[in-house]
């Protein structure tokens, strides 16, 4: 029900879409084993970063930059 000042809300469906997903972090080197980075350790330039699809699918590779950071774009939805 609604009053003069309402409209009402009329729904539509929507087609199925998958929208493309990115990934991104920062490698380092872990002097002290703790899983963190902490200052003084080093970030890993020029290592090679790889992620699979599901586990089983050919990786998709990357390295990381002068700050250890990487990044993966455009990756379609799912398990990596």
């Amino acid at each position: 029900r609604t009053t003069n000042n309402q409209e009402r809300l009329r729904l539509e469906p929507l087609e199925d879409r998958s929208v493309p997903a990115g990934l991104n972090g920062m490698a380092f080197y872990d002097a002290n084993a703790n899983g963190e980075w902490d200052v003084g350790e080093d970030f890993a330039e020029g290592v090679g970063v790889a992620i699979s699809p599901g586990g089983v699918g050919p990786p998709v590779i990357t390295t990381t930059d002068g700050s250890g950071h990487y990044s993966f774009a455009d990756l379609s939805p799912g398990s990596y």
